[in-house]
């Protein structure tokens, strides 16, 4: 079991500033890095765990350029070693990026941003709103949207497993096709494929827009449609309780666990250090890993 840590703009937003930090400008507060947000508690069911908590301004990139990101996170890579942090959560979408540089060296830690913890999830609630709103999994019908990498092919190979007909959108047509040989090969299920939103969406009762499409014009939303957002580029803030508690508290009380924090808190007790799980690449095994870990903590999770 390792320490974890986080690096968001979240941190600190309900805490009471001093005088010196309401006088003086944002960019001079962050002017040499991260600001400390102190240590942190991960609760889990059978266990507290350690962490630390850097704060960073939105975006980071008015504040710092490229050559001083690099010899910010050389330096942070030194305090997280010293605090053994073992896996980072780091904001989706956050200009505070890793160069190749960074990553390359030899104490840097594992990332997370959340998208494997949030695909998992996901699929639950998923299963839940089918559910409440009594559509029949023989008759249902959900369009998959997206743009970036594979984000869209991980939703699609799972949500195609809880309905029957599918539609996937994308602008690259060589991962719409690849996407739908897949989901043939292993639900049985053939999509529709299309380059651009139809207008009038196909009929499909549910939405999913997997991470930005900036350009894809989406026609307007249809009030019947039911419109589910993930992979954005902001930090998701839906609750990950689902049985039981996983909590994350600093020294003035609970902090608000979405995705980047609560993956790394598992993997960090889990000790899943390897591997720099950001960005657009979404394999299916890190959901699948995840969902293991968490049925050991006794959370019902099935994938």
């Amino acid at each position: 079991m390792g320490n974890f840590g986080i690096i968001s703009q979240l941190l600190g937003q309900k805490q009471p500033r001093d005088l010196w930090e309401r006088l003086i400008p944002e960019r001079w507060r962050y002017w040499f890095g991260p600001l400390p947000a102190g240590p942190l508690t991960g609760v889990l069911p059978r266990e507290e765990i350690r962490g630390w908590g850097w704060r960073i301004p939105e975006p980071a990139l008015r504040v710092w350029n490229e050559q001083k990101t690099v010899k910010i996170w050389e330096k942070l890579v030194g305090d997280l070693a010293e605090r053994q942090v073992k896996v980072v959560g780091l904001d989706p979408g956050t200009y505070f990026y890793p160069s190749n540089q960074v990553l390359n060296l030899p104490n840097f830690p594992g990332v997370s941003d959340g998208k494997a913890l949030e695909m998992l999830l996901f699929l639950k609630r998923f299963r839940k709103l089918i559910k409440n709103y009594d559509i029949a999994p023989q008759k249902a019908k959900a369009m998959i949207i997206w743009e970036e990498g594979n984000l869209g092919i991980a939703c699609a190979r799972l949500v195609a497993r809880e309905l029957r007909f599918l539609i996937l959108v994308s602008s690259n047509t060589r991962l719409l096709e690849r996407t739908a040989e897949l989901v043939v090969y292993e639900t049985g299920i053939s999509p529709q494929i299309y380059a651009a939103p139809p207008p009038d969406y196909k009929g499909a009762r549910i939405i999913i827009k997997c991470g930005p499409t900036p350009n894809l014009e989406l026609p307007r939303r249809s009030r019947r449609a039911i419109w589910c957002e993930l992979f954005q580029t902001y930090p998701s803030l839906n609750s990950i309780n689902i049985e039981h508690t996983i909590a994350v508290r600093d020294r003035h009380g609970m902090l608000p666990v979405y995705p980047a924090l609560g993956e790394a808190l598992i993997r960090s007790y889990f000790e899943l250090n390897l591997g720099f799980w950001y960005g657009s690449d979404l394999p299916l095994e890190r959901v699948f890993k995840l969902a293991v870990l968490l049925r050991e903590l006794g959370f019902e999770i099935n994938v």
